[in-house]
């Protein structure tokens, strides 16, 4: 493991009111010593207003400063936090002058990589504070949060220590079969092994939930033309952001935006309706809409179902994955005259609900 110190920027970038710079490795006391003498001295996290100055006396800023030392810091290791002033050209000289006094730029997630290395959190922990920092729910923080906290490492070694008392009776049973060693009957140790069992099995269920929580759910609408494609956008964003037109063919190109629902993150995703098309700009869109429908979490089949039943959509429909399709009878507000069975039935019984996007009713 490096042993050297590293500096960066730990609020994000830009003008503000404060902003906060670490130091963290061997030599950070002795930096902020020589940008403010007597700085060495100070009391482990506690806070106390000082002057910096630059290698050539020129002074820096006034600052809030606190020295964390090890291994009671978030890296385990020595580490300086500095909050000063957050005008950009403050930050960037003072980072200027640590460098120069010795340390280098802190690669991304470096802090928290020693933190894992120095023992100060497992590799859960870890992982999760990078969702803590990307959390745009309270599901995704409250989750992060639990993780962040050793929720899920405590799981993981309840069940390795289930495992191992487990493995002691078996072991035993095959060292000492001459001897009676008072071992679990064979039917205790199948029902203790199938209670294990279960709890991996749930645990490891929640992987793909976990997952999706933490990446987001990519859904795309597809169809035909003039199905309400964008409409159905527009309405689920609670925005105008697509164009919509009865000209056939307006959405040419693929258009993407994020909403939350539940405490999870949905990308949301308008395409280009399909049609047999002699132009070649449209048929580029069908192209991207069919790959991005393909790659979706989930397709959003949108269909007129004011008129009958568009010929050869289920064939179009079965490239994308038919078990990860809903289709939606839009413009029921002008009469259906496809009934949702009917539309299941074509598309070999996926989900159907109906709706109309203008009066927002089935939404």
């Amino acid at each position: 493991m490096d042993r050297d110190t590293i500096v960066a920027l730990s609020t994000p970038p830009g003008e503000s009111g404060i902003a906060v710079i670490r130091i963290s490795g061997p030599g950070a006391t002795g930096i902020l010593d020589g940008m403010s003498p007597g700085a060495r001295s100070m009391n482990s996290h506690e806070y106390q207003k000082r002057t910096l100055c630059a290698v050539g006396g020129e002074t820096l800023d006034h600052v809030l400063s606190v020295i964390m030392r090890a291994p009671a810091s978030y890296t385990g290791e020595d580490v300086v936090e500095i909050s000063c002033h957050g005008g950009m050209q403050v930050v960037s000289d003072i980072i200027e002058d640590v460098l120069a006094r010795g340390a280098r730029q802190a690669g991304p997630g470096e802090y928290t990589k020693r933190a894992f290395l120095n023992g100060k959190m497992d590799l859960a922990q870890a992982e999760a504070v990078a969702d803590l920092i990307a959390a745009e729910t309270k599901l995704q923080r409250r989750v992060a949060l639990e993780h962040l906290g050793g929720g899920l490492s405590k799981k993981v070694s309840e069940i390795e220590e289930e495992l191992l008392e487990l493995l002691v009776p078996v072991e035993v049973s095959i060292d000492f079969t001459d001897e009676d060693m008072g071992t679990c009957s064979v039917v205790e140790l199948k029902e203790r092994a199938a209670r294990a069992r279960k709890k991996i099995y749930l645990l490891s269920g929640s992987v793909k939930t976990g997952e999706a929580l933490r990446r987001g759910i990519r859904v795309t609408i597809i169809g035909p033309r003039n199905a309400g494609k964008s409409s159905l956008y527009n309405t689920l964003l609670g925005e105008e952001r697509a164009i919509v037109s009865p000209v056939p063919g307006t959405t040419r190109d693929l258009i993407r935006e994020r909403i939350h629902i539940g405490g999870f993150t949905y990308y949301l995703e308008d395409t280009a309706g399909i049609a047999e098309t002699g132009c070649e700009i449209e048929a580029k869109g069908i192209s991207i809409g069919r790959k991005a429908a393909r790659m979706a979490d989930m397709v959003l089949l949108v269909v007129d179902g004011s008129e009958r039943w568009p010929e050869g959509l289920e064939q179009e429909m079965s490239r994308f994955g038919l078990e990860k399709t809903v289709c939606v009878l839009n413009k029921k507000d002008l009469g259906l005259k496809i009934s949702g069975e009917e539309a299941s039935r074509m598309l070999g019984g996926v989900d159907v609900v109906s709706v109309s996007a203008r009066t927002h009713s089935g939404l």
